[in-house]
């Protein structure tokens, strides 16, 4: 497959390492990167939203959103739909080079365009499993999942080591445009209470902060490249769970909740969407953004899983014990398009957990390998038509043995690589 694109400006080289650390310094800089591919976003409707239901409140234009809408229009490029990417230029370059060393370079002596074609997926995908949190014997959190799902990836040729990055420490000072100045003064101290421990479900440790952080530098960073690339992905994230005053149920912070407060604050984006398709409802982000107009919050989840309390999200969909494939996709078909066009979003974040699939042992649900295969196409493939730049996050998957969870994630990388190359 051909994938063409034109010269661009230098992309910015990776923050350097502190001195004396090897932790990545968190800056605004992202990873080098392909040609940019952003979305031609104008006009849009305005929205309020209830549990279960989208209301429309009539339709106001508005001005073009993203500053690398505009980045992207002054240097020629154009995000379009229906065929996929186009883009206006002057030289053709290839989705990797021919060492598969160096991602859309110009196409070196030797390499041809179906040279290109047949290399590993050419996208920014950042990782952090170097901050894996050491948990006690018995622990029902898989923590080894990052580490082996980045090394299967690799294993089975779906990205190259090109495309990984390691991931950003994110500054708490973004951390505070979400959570509240108390909990992240017990959190990075190490003064939680026995309770918050507790609900959080993990022990503290100074690794787990740096963990944390890592989760959501890894989200932020992706959404920075989804605006540029129109795709990006975290192999961890999707920590729905974690409100403004508190962690729980495996979250610390809520990455998509601060990587779209920071990117707002930026004026990179106005309004974001989150389809949140993990198996337990994302709680900490539909009170995130409750009664907020510019990020509409969609969740299709297990009804009667956790969490029990479930917060109102702008559209939920709750789902029986024991839905299969069919119904799944069905109501995924249905609400999927009116999701989107109501949101009239600049950034979809997509919660990608695979815990609604059968053999999960915290899921109640009965998809199929298929099944999930079939709802990523579908979630991605809809951003895709639409230019809508997309992020994806890793969520749940709690299989035992691990290996049907690690199958699924591996899964939804190649739906997104088969969109986005």
């Amino acid at each position: 497959l051909l994938l063409t694109a034109v010269a661009h400006a230098q992309a910015p080289a990776r923050a350097p390492l502190k001195p004396g650390s090897e932790k990545p310094a968190a800056e605004k800089a992202v990873a080098p990167r392909p040609s940019p591919a952003t979305v031609d976003a104008t006009g849009g409707d305005s929205w309020m939203g209830v549990t279960g239901v989208t209301a429309r409140a009539g339709v106001a234009d508005r001005p073009v959103a993203s500053a690398a809408v505009r980045t992207a229009r002054e240097r020629g490029f154009s995000f379009m739909v229906g065929s996929g990417m186009r883009r206006r230029g002057r030289a053709p370059r290839a989705a990797c080079s021919c060492n598969g060393q160096v991602r859309q370079k110009v196409y070196a002596p030797g390499c041809t365009p179906s040279d290109a074609a047949l290399r590993p997926c050419p996208v920014r995908v950042f990782h952090s499993d170097r901050y894996a949190v050491p948990l006690p014997e018995g622990h029902r959190f898989p923590m080894e999942k990052y580490r082996l799902l980045r090394e299967a990836l690799l294993a089975r040729g779906v990205l190259s080591p090109a495309s990984l990055f390691e991931a950003p420490l994110v500054d708490r000072t973004d951390l505070e445009r979400v959570h509240i100045a108390r909990y992240l003064d017990a959190f990075f101290g190490g003064t939680l209470t026995d309770a918050e421990s507790r609900r959080l479900g993990f022990p503290w440790s100074p690794l787990l902060v740096d963990n944390a952080r890592a989760s959501v530098g890894g989200t932020l960073a992706a959404a920075r490249a989804a605006l540029e690339d129109g795709f990006g992905a975290n192999l961890a994230g999707g920590t729905h769970h974690a409100y403004p005053d508190h962690g729980e149920g495996f979250c610390v912070f809520n990455d998509i909740a601060v990587a779209i407060r920071v990117l707002q604050a930026e004026g990179a984006i106005q309004r974001a969407v989150v389809v949140d398709l993990d198996v337990h409802q994302g709680n900490g982000t539909a009170a995130t953004f409750a009664g907020d107009t510019a990020v509409f919050t969609f969740s299709m989840h297990g009804e009667h899983n956790f969490p029990f309390r479930k917060q109102p999200s702008h559209l939920d969909v709750g789902l029986e014990d024991g839905a299969g494939d069919a119904e799944y996709l069905a109501l995924l078909d249905t609400h999927l398009p009116h999701v989107l066009e109501s949101a009239r979003a600049d950034l979809l974040f997509f919660q990608a957990g695979v815990d609604p699939l059968e053999e999960d042992t915290l899921g109640r649900l009965s998809l199929t390998h298929a099944g999930l295969k079939a709802r990523d196409l579908r979630v991605l493939g809809a951003a895709r038509e639409r230019g809508l730049p997309a992020v994806l996050t890793l969520g749940g998957g709690y299989a035992k043995p691990l290996a049907p969870s690690l199958e699924a994630h591996v899964g939804t990388y190649v739906a997104a690589c088969s969109l986005f190359r």
